[in-house]
């Protein structure tokens, strides 16, 4: 189907960072995934090409499920670095169906639906039916998982990013403290719905384009790096502020990578309901905010019921804590409680929900 798409990739070691994740479960072990916190996110489509990036994890159920209502959808590619593949293209081309580097899932070939599930953190290559000038809107409820771009040497990255999503940021202002990915010979394309061709998918400009965060992206650039945003969180594992069963305390670590101060504004956001046949949603977090007071060297726990501000000087790095009021857990033994912290920064760049 048309010229294959290669390149030369090497990934890069993956960082323990993310932004704020919450979860906890009363009197029982974990199961196999502790993210049950939903959010669902809405793509718009054009007829023909487009791609999309999902934060969040949506693998617990099939495409076939997850576009059953949706009959303009005919074909869903998701992008599979390679780092055996040798060939090098200067620019996006066609997808190729024997290539390593595409899975897809084709509505009517069964032969093509190798594509089983739908992982976060992933870009994918969507076609549907109709013209350019059509548009559908397709919602994707996902657990959403703590960003962590992974950008490859020698080769393109095919990435999205947790971007303001009520006024997208220019890219050059968002990648302004990684400029390697925006800045010639760095070359950057977005897909524009219609056939593939010479036009589709397109070039843009780093100085003019407005980066949507549900937006897949091709980065040409020959670099590697762990650039996600210009604010970025250290954690102790993957799970973001994930209590448990028996956790009281959780440290999270903020950078600001950019060479600007910023306010950071953290609110809560309770999680959707759970979609059928998953776990179901006894409440939200009782979260808690930890401040150490040198005068009496106690801390003192407020709840986080509304909003809070913190600010972070430019390059610079800080430590916030959190607590959990677990007397006011009081589902059964199994009942599930997750929530968000939704962060974004005073510069309108980047815009963080997450479990």
């Amino acid at each position: 189907s048309g010229e294959s798409l290669h390149f030369h990739l090497l990934p890069r070691p993956r960082p323990m960072k993310s932004p704020l994740a919450i979860a906890a479960i009363g009197s029982v072990l974990f199961s196999t995934s502790l993210h049950a916190q939903w959010k669902t996110e809405t793509y718009t489509l054009k007829g023909g090409w487009n791609a999309i990036y999902l934060h969040g994890d949506a693998s617990y159920t099939t495409p076939t499920e997850l576009f059953r209502n949706y009959p303009a959808v005919l074909e869903v590619w998701r992008w599979n670095p390679n780092p055996d593949a040798v060939e090098f293209t200067s620019s996006p081309s066609q997808p190729n169906a024997t290539s390593s580097e595409w899975t897809i899932w084709n509505r009517n070939d069964t032969g093509e639906q190798k594509l089983t599930a739908m992982v976060g953190q992933s870009a994918y290559l969507v076609r549907c039916s109709g013209e350019a000038s059509t548009t559908n809107t397709v919602s994707i409820p996902q657990k959403p998982l703590p960003p962590n771009a992974t950008w490859l040497v020698t080769g393109a990255n095919f990435l999205g990013f947790p971007a303001n999503s009520s006024s997208p940021p220019i890219l050059s202002s968002y990648f302004a403290s990684f400029p390697v990915a925006t800045t010639a010979p760095s070359k950057i394309y977005k897909y524009i719905g219609g056939d593939l061709g010479a036009a589709n998918p397109m070039q843009v400009s780093a100085t003019s384009e407005r980066l949507s965060r549900n937006t897949a992206y091709w980065f040409e650039a020959a670099t590697v790096g762990d650039f996600t945003a210009p604010v970025e969180y250290e954690l102790p594992g993957t799970d973001g502020v994930a209590f448990g069963r028996t956790g009281n305390v959780i440290t999270m670590g903020v950078m600001n990578r950019s060479t600007n101060a910023l306010t950071l504004t953290f609110s809560t956001e309770n999680s959707e309901p759970s979609p059928s046949g998953q776990t179901g949603i006894s409440g939200s977090v009782p979260l808690t905010r930890r401040i150490f007071d040198s005068a009496t060297g106690t801390y003192t726990e407020t709840p986080v019921t509304g909003s809070f501000t913190v600010p972070v000087p430019a390059s610079g790095r800080l430590n916030l804590e959190f607590g959990i009021n677990r007397s006011l857990l009081t589902g059964s033994a199994n009942s599930l409680y997750p929530s968000f912290l939704r962060v974004k920064d005073s510069r309108g760049l980047s815009d963080g929900v997450v479990p």
